[in-house]
């Protein structure tokens, strides 16, 4: 009897022949240690598989919950102490220093690109995203280099077939519904006893960034013991952000093309209220917050004050840290044809508002619990073929369901806003100089939060 392993892995990655990404992948093995993810870049993506998976139909959506509240080899020059800190001076003036200590010689196009690159890294308006074009594939590695050596944070997407560059600004917040679909689909697979110990491995992927995981979702089925080495990756997912829509489809499609046995796609496109500004100069916030010592995150959230809500902006001293507009998801399954990212067939693809909640998010529920259904019977066959003389009945047991609602989202959402407005608050707090002796006082300043905002921090603390 010949053994085969199966991995479940999670993180989103299209074809890396075209696409080029700066998120590095971690591997995690919460619940086992023996599996082989780091072999993973060995292995071809199959067109289909040897057995048919019927999806399961529809089910009728009841009435929704309301809310109930690739490097590239450049040789590299340390920084100076002097360009440690990317705001003492322009990052292009930073950029075109590192680039004369490295012998890197610029094209005026190419100064064009990293022009536009650092002025929207600059702004005070920290928007989500952008996208740049004209960026070839050395300009891009250039890029890249110089963004991961100043400790820089943006998600770079390079295509190379536009010769077009994506920039991201991911958050905790952006990343929650993704984070939060990874754990529940590791409970599920944790739970279906298929024969861990003797031939099936679960590993959890992510795809990190410079400063935090972002959980683009990849399930994959790994047969090591085959002699092609074949992956089989029947779900991906992603986190979006409300202006990356069109260049998230052609990502998608270019998934789908390289990989048509895929059984579901899943995108939460998050989008804040308004887009984040750092506090500007001499406003309240800025005089008041920058003449004390760095909050603790405690006391930030004090100064926050009130019952959370995702309808309720994160506010200190007269600046909103963290805001939340919508929450939204889309769900597409593969019927007898590949997924079609175009489909508007409700038997195969959902559409539905988490927040604001509207009635269709029931939908999106049963849809992808059609997918882990499907996903579950493609082990079942698979474990057929491994052993004939398996007993599946416990497989495919109804009790075993994924376990995924609104208030799991929410809960997670929530914990992603206060983490997101701390974050921004101690990185403003870190890299903005300090102002010269004010001659304000905090109590005038803090009198003027009064008339906007009643829930001070002086006033929290006297409760």
């Amino acid at each position: 009897m010949s053994k085969t392993t199966v991995v479940y892995s999670t993180y989103l990655l299209p074809d890396p022949t075209v696409i080029d990404s700066t998120p590095e992948e971690n591997t995690t093995e919460p619940r086992n240690r023996h599996g082989l993810a780091s072999d993973e870049s060995k292995y071809s993506v199959v067109e289909g598989t040897k057995f048919t998976v019927l999806l399961p139909p529809i089910k009728s959506p009841g009435t929704s919950q309301s809310l109930p509240r690739a490097k590239h080899n450049i040789q590299i020059v340390n920084p100076t102490p002097s360009q440690s800190n990317p705001l003492s001076a322009s990052l292009l003036e930073h950029f075109t220093c590192w680039a004369a200590k490295t012998d890197l010689s610029l094209s005026s196009s190419a100064r064009r690109v990293y022009n536009k690159v650092f002025q929207f890294l600059e702004k005070e308006s920290q928007s989500e995203f952008t996208e740049i074009f004209g960026v070839g594939p050395e300009e891009y590695a250039i890029l890249e280099q110089f963004c991961e050596d100043f400790g820089l944070k943006p998600r770079l997407t390079h295509i190379r077939s536009e010769q077009t560059l994506f920039i991201e600004m991911p958050t905790m917040l952006h990343e929650a519904p993704m984070a939060m679909i990874q754990s529940a689909f590791h409970d599920f697979f944790h739970d279906v006893p298929y024969p861990k110990k003797r031939f099936i491995t679960v590993n959890l992927l992510t795809n990190v960034t410079k400063d935090g995981a972002i959980p683009d979702l990849r399930i994959s089925i790994q047969n090591i013991c085959d002699r092609q080495l074949t992956l089989i990756i029947p779900t991906i997912g992603e986190s979006a952000f409300s202006q990356h829509l069109a260049p998230l489809f052609l990502k998608l499609r270019q998934a789908v093309a390289a990989n048509p046995a895929l059984l579901m796609i899943i995108v939460a496109v998050v989008q804040e209220l308004r887009p984040y500004s750092r506090p500007k100069k001499g406003s309240i916030a800025y005089n008041v917050l920058l003449d004390e010592p760095k909050c603790s995150w405690d006391d930030f959230q004090l100064a926050v004050g009130g019952m959370p809500a995702l309808d309720r902006p994160i506010v200190v001293e007269g600046h909103t840290w963290c805001s939340l507009r919508s929450v939204r998801f889309k769900v597409w399954l593969r019927g007898t044809e590949r997924i079609d990212i175009d489909s508007v067939d409700p038997n195969l693809f959902a559409q539905g508002s988490l927040f604001p909640a509207d009635n269709d998010m029931a939908t999106v529920h049963s849809m992808i619990n059609r997918g882990a259904e499907a996903i579950r019977e493609s082990l079942v066959e698979l474990c057929r073929s491994m052993v004939p003389e398996m007993d599946l009945a416990p497989l495919r047991n109804p009790d075993i369901r994924l376990q995924l609602e609104d208030e799991d989202f929410i809960d997670r959402l929530l914990g992603a806003m206060s983490e997101t407005a701390y974050e921004r608050y101690s990185y403003w707090y870190k890299n903005t100089p300090r102002p010269r002796k004010l001659k304000h006082t905090r109590a005038t300043d803090r009198a003027a939060i009064q008339v906007d905002r009643p829930n001070t921090r002086s006033q929290k603390r006297r409760h």
